[in-house]
C-alpha cells in the first residue's frame, strides 16, 4: 500500500471532539499535544503511541493525507490498572452512591504507578531524540533565577522543524522559539509552545532540506533581550518585556521531531550546564523519564504533577476508597523532600523527581497554605495507617515547618504573612494575600491539630505546640469574627466579606468558641455563599475575588457541614454542586469530579478544565466517616467509631479497611424511626457504636425498645470489642 497519514486526537469530554484538549505542557508525564501522528505504509500492522495520555475518553481519528485506510481495531492500552475501592459505600439514595463512587473513580485515576510514565525522550548514541514534545526546563535550582545566559546546542531535525525555550518557570511557561523548517520560519512565542502568544518572526534560509542534517544554534540571553543564530548566522533577535528570568529546555513542536546532542549553557563564564544527551542522566536533567515512585497527581489530565494542597483532600479519599495507602505514603516522601532551609515546602513537585536527600537552600516559595496542607496529610496518613516508621521519618520536616509558623506569628497570636510572593492559594486566578489572613492562621491550626498525633508518635515533645494551637484558636475566634457575617472574615484588608475554605477549615480546627458555634458559622456560610450550583468561595461582600466555584474549598465545606452536624448544607452541596457533574446528560460528562466550575455548572476555566481532577473527591470520604459512619479514634483504627449521619436517609451500609482488617456496617431506619444495625470489626480492635443521628421522630407514644445482641440496652452509645458481633435493633413497647 503507498502511505498514509492518520491523527489521532484525544480528548476527555466530547465537546470540540473535532480538536485535542491540548496541549498540555506543564510537565512530560503524558503526550503534550493529545495528538499522536502516524505515517502507515504497511498493511498488517499494528501502531501503538509510545507516550502517554492521561484522561482519556474520546479518540478522533483523522485520514490527514490522501489515500484509503481500513482499520481493523482501535482502542485503548492502559498504562496500569486503576484501582478498585477496596471500601465500599450505599445508600438509598442512588445518587449519593454514584457520588462516592465517582469521588473513588477520580481519585484513583489521579493515582500513577511507579515507573509506568515513559521516557519523554529517546536516548540514543547520537544524542536525545524528541518527538511533538513541549521543551521541559532544566531542574538546576540555580538555572531557576537565571536572567543572562549563552544556550549552544547541536541538532539533528529529522520532521518539520526543532523548538527551544529560555527564561522558563518549573511548569514550562517561558520565550518558546519555534524553528519551523516547513515554511522556513522561525518564531518566538509567550507561553510555553507555539501555541502561545506570537512575539516576532522571521523568514530562515535553512529549509525543508536542511532536514537530517547537523546545525549548530546558539541563544543569547540578557534579561528582555534575546538573539538566536542558526550555523553562526543571526536569525531572530528582538525584546519581549513578558519573561526576564528562568531556565532552558529543548523540544519540538506538533508533528516535528529532532535529535539534540551536546548542550552547553554558561552564565558570565560560569558552566550552568553541560551535556552530550547521550545518557540517562540527562533525563533527570530535565525530568523527562521515568516515575520512581507511587504518587498522586492533581488531575488526570492536567497538570499531572504532585500537589501538597491536593494530597490532602485525596489522602482522605483513598484512605476510604482504594485503600492504597502506599501511595499516599510515597507523595508524602517526594514532596516533603523538597523542603527549604527555612521550614516551608515547595507546593508541586513533578512526579519525575527523586526525593532529595537534603534541604534546598533557597528561602522562597508560593502557595503558603500547601506547606500547612501537607502536614494535615502527614497526619491523616499517620490516623488510618498507624505508621509510627513513617511518622518518625516525616516528623523533623513537619517540626521545621511549624517552628516557622511560631516565628511569623505575632504577639496577638495570629499568623502574619509578611511576603505576599507567599500568598497565592490553589484560586490562582485570584490576587494574593498577605498580612493578617483568616485563612492561613485556619489552616496552620488545622495542620497543628492533626499532625500533633504524629508528632507524639515520633517521641517529639508536643506541648508547646499543642499550647501554640489553643492560643491560635482563642486568637482567631476573638479578633477574625464578624458579628455583622456571622463568621470569620476573609482579612483584616477584607473585613466585610468572607471566605469558604476559611471558615470550613475554622470550624474543623474547633476553632469557634462560646456563643459562636460550629453550627451558628455553618449557617452563615450558606446564608452567604449558597448559589444555584453549590457555594461562591467568597461572598458577595469581598472584592476583586472570582465567582468561580471550587470543589477543592467545597470538599472542605462539605467536610465541615458533617463536622457542625449541619445537614441541609450537606445536602445542598452533594446535590447541587457534585451530582450535576456526574449526570449523563451534562455536555460536559467525564464520570468524574471537575476541577473548577463557573455560576452556570460549567467548567470554569473553559477548555482548559481539568474535568476529573483529585482535589474535587471529598464527597467520597465524608459520606463514608459521616453518613456510613465509620472514623478512626485512634492512629490505624485501633479505636473506631460508628457515629452515622442519617441525613433522612432509609438505610447505608459499607465498609471500611483497616490495618488490621475491614469494619462493615449496615443500618436502617424504617418509617416509625426505629433503628437497626450490624457492626462487624476485626480483631485487635475496639469502638463505638452511636446510633444514626436526625432520626425520623415516631408519633407513637410507646417507649423504645434498644435490643444489642439480644439484650435490652439502655442509652445510645455501645462499646464494642473488635471481632465480636454487633447487633441492634429497636421495637416499640
Amino acid at each position: 500500500m503507498s502511505s498514509v497519514q492518520l491523527s489521532l486526537l484525544i480528548r476527555s469530554r466530547h465537546a470540540y471532539l473535532e480538536q485535542s484538549d491540548g496541549p498540555i505542557a506543564m510537565s512530560a508525564a503524558q503526550n503534550t499535544y493529545r495528538i499522536q501522528h502516524y505515517n502507515i505504509s504497511a498493511s498488517n500492522s499494528t501502531h501503538t503511541s509510545r507516550l502517554l495520555q492521561g484522561g482519556v475518553r474520546w479518540q478522533m481519528l483523522l485520514l490527514s493525507s490522501p489515500g484509503e485506510l481500513i482499520l481493523s481495531e482501535v482502542g485503548i492500552v492502559p498504562s496500569s490498572y486503576t484501582p478498585r475501592p477496596r471500601a465500599s459505600f450505599d445508600c438509598s439514595n442512588r445518587n449519593w452512591t454514584n457520588i462516592w463512587r465517582a469521588g473513588a473513580q477520580t481519585v484513583a485515576l489521579s493515582m500513577i504507578a511507579a515507573q509506568s510514565i515513559p521516557d519523554f525522550w529517546q536516548i540514543s548514541s547520537e544524542g536525545a531524540f524528541i518527538e511533538s514534545a513541549a521543551p521541559q526546563p532544566y531542574t538546576g535550582l540555580q538555572a531557576q533565577a537565571l536572567t543572562s545566559y549563552q544556550m549552544n546546542f547541536m541538532v539533528k531535525p529529522i520532521t518539520g522543524g526543532f523548538s527551544f525555550k529560555v527564561l522558563s518557570d518549573t511548569l514550562g511557561d517561558g520565550i518558546y522559539v519555534w524553528i519551523n523548517l516547513s515554511n522556513s520560519t522561525i518564531s518566538a512565542y509567550s507561553g510555553s509552545t507555539e501555541f502561545g502568544t506570537l512575539l516576532q518572526t522571521a523568514r530562515l534560509n535553512v529549509t525543508s532540506s536542511s532536514l537530517s542534517h547537523w546545525h549548530y544554534v546558539s541563544a543569547s540571553v540578557n534579561l528582555s533581550n534575546i538573539t538566536v543564530s542558526i550555523n553562526n548566522m543571526p536569525v531572530l533577535s528582538f525584546s519581549q518585556n513578558v519573561k526576564f528570568y528562568g531556565s532552558f529546555g529543548i523540544g519540538a513542536a506538533n508533528a516535528q521531531s529532532a535529535i539534540f546532542t551536546n548542550l552547553t549553557v554558561t552564565s558570565e563564564d560560569d558552566q550552568i550546564y553541560s551535556s552530550d544527551l547521550k545518557s540517562d542522566s540527562a533525563l533527570e536533567d530535565f525530568l523527562v523519564g521515568k516515575n520512581s515512585l507511587n504518587v498522586i497527581v492533581d488531575g488526570a489530565r492536567r497538570d499531572r504533577i504532585a500537589y501538597a494542597g491536593d494530597l490532602d483532600i485525596a489522602t482522605r479519599t483513598i484512605a476510604t476508597s482504594n485503600y492504597q495507602l502506599d501511595y499516599i505514603n510515597d507523595t508524602i516522601r517526594l514532596l516533603t523532600s523538597n523542603q527549604m532551609t527555612a521550614g516551608y515546602f515547595v507546593p508541586t513537585v513533578k512526579i519525575q523527581q527523586y526525593p532529595r536527600e537534603s534541604l534546598i537552600n533557597i528561602n522562597m516559595t508560593g502557595l503558603i497554605g500547601y506547606s500547612f496542607n501537607l502536614l494535615s496529610a502527614m497526619g491523616e496518613y499517620y490516623m488510618v495507617s498507624g505508621d509510627v516508621a513513617a511518622a518518625k521519618a516525616y516528623a523533623p520536616a513537619a517540626t521545621r515547618m511549624l517552628d516557622w509558623a511560631s516565628s511569623q506569628t505575632l504577639e496577638n497570636g495570629l499568623f502574619n504573612l509578611s511576603d505576599p510572593t507567599f500568598g497565592g492559594d490553589w484560586n490562582y486566578y485570584d490576587p494574593t494575600q498577605s498580612g493578617i489572613v483568616t485563612k492561613f492562621s485556619v489552616v496552620y491550626a488545622l495542620a497543628l491539630q492533626e499532625v500533633i498525633p504524629m508528632l507524639a508518635a515520633a517521641d517529639q515533645n508536643t506541648t508547646g505546640y499543642e499550647k501554640t494551637l489553643e492560643i491560635l484558636r482563642t486568637s482567631i475566634d476573638k479578633q477574625l469574627y464578624s458579628d455583622l457575617s456571622g463568621a470569620y472574615f476573609v482579612s483584616e484588608a477584607q473585613d466585610q466579606g468572607i471566605a469558604q475554605d476559611a471558615n470550613a477549615m475554622a470550624i474543623l480546627a474547633n476553632v469557634p468558641q462560646g456563643n459562636h458555634t460550629a453550627l451558628s458559622i455553618s449557617q452563615a456560610m450558606s446564608r452567604l455563599l449558597f448559589v444555584d450550583h453549590g457555594a461562591v468561595p467568597f461572598s458577595n461582600t469581598t472584592i476583586g475575588f472570582s465567582k468561580l466555584i471550587s470543589p477543592y474549598a467545597s470538599s472542605c465545606h462539605l467536610r465541615a457541614a458533617f463536622a457542625a452536624h449541619d445537614g441541609q448544607a450537606a445536602s445542598h452541596l452533594l446535590n447541587n454542586l457534585w451530582l450535576p457533574m456526574i449526570s449523563k446528560t451534562n455536555a460536559n460528562y467525564t464520570g468524574c469530579f471537575w476541577e473548577t466550575l463557573d455560576l452556570h455548572g460549567r467548567p470554569g476555566l473553559g477548555d482548559g478544565t481539568s474535568l476529573c481532577h483529585a482535589w474535587s473527591s471529598g464527597p467520597t470520604a465524608e459520606l463514608s466517616r459521616n453518613v456510613l459512619g465509620i472514623q478512626p479514634v485512634a492512629p490505624g483504627f485501633r479505636e473506631w467509631r460508628v457515629a452515622p449521619q442519617s441525613l433522612g436517609l432509609e438505610w447505608a451500609k459499607g465498609s471500611q479497611p483497616t490495618p488490621f482488617g475491614d469494619i462493615a456496617l449496615d443500618w436502617r431506619i424504617d418509617e416509625a424511626g426505629l433503628v437497626t444495625m450490624t457492626v462487624e470489626s476485626p480483631v485487635g480492635t475496639q469502638g463505638t457504636v452511636s446510633l444514626p443521628s436526625v432520626i425520623a421522630a415516631t408519633n407513637d407514644s410507646r417507649a423504645v425498645v434498644t435490643i444489642v445482641n439480644g439484650r435490652l440496652i439502655q442509652g445510645s452509645n455501645f462499646a464494642v470489642q473488635g471481632g465480636e458481633p454487633f447487633e441492634l435493633s429497636q421495637y416499640l413497647r
